[in-house]
């Protein structure tokens, strides 16, 4: 499944990025400068605000909030 807009859907104001690593881990972070870990696999440099186990996004994908 592809991220959209709506994942913002009752996230504060402060949650500017949505990020899902290797494992379906979907981040809400602060901060839109963000980058991935090769080595790892997982989205690095915003602090996470909230996080939700195995979702069905696709894997290392992000999303600016608009």
């Amino acid at each position: 499944m592809e991220l959209t807009q709506d994942v913002f859907r009752n996230q504060p104001d402060n949650v500017v990025v949505a990020c899902v690593d290797y494992d379906g881990l979907l981040k809400f972070g602060d901060c839109p400068y963000v980058r991935t870990s090769w080595a790892s696999e997982r989205w690095r440099g915003a602090r996470w605000l909230s996080k939700v186990s195995n979702t069905s996004y696709k894997r290392l994908t992000k999303l600016h909030r608009a």
